[in-house]
């Protein structure tokens, strides 16, 4: 479904990196703004751009609401 799409290369944590990228491609091929990906998950706009970045290490409960927000399953944002 999604295309390998480059997250920063500096992520620190292999599933940080996973995440970052997998949401970053779902903006894009969904075309909403990290605004519109905020509302839909009930967390800040800058929270995403942090995961996007890999910046912060999140709960389960925010993957949870990640989850929810993008209408995928947490597997399907984990996987490789």
């Amino acid at each position: 479904m999604f295309r390998k799409t480059t997250a920063p290369q500096n992520i620190q944590g292999n599933l940080r990196r996973i995440l970052a990228t997998n949401l970053i491609q779902f903006r894009k091929e969904k075309n909403i703004s990290r605004e519109e990906l905020a509302f839909r998950c009930d967390i800040s706009t800058r929270q995403i751009e942090n995961i996007e970045l890999g910046k912060c290490a999140i709960s389960i409960d925010t993957l949870e609401k990640l989850s929810q927000g993008v209408e995928l399953n947490v597997a399907f944002l984990l996987k490789e």
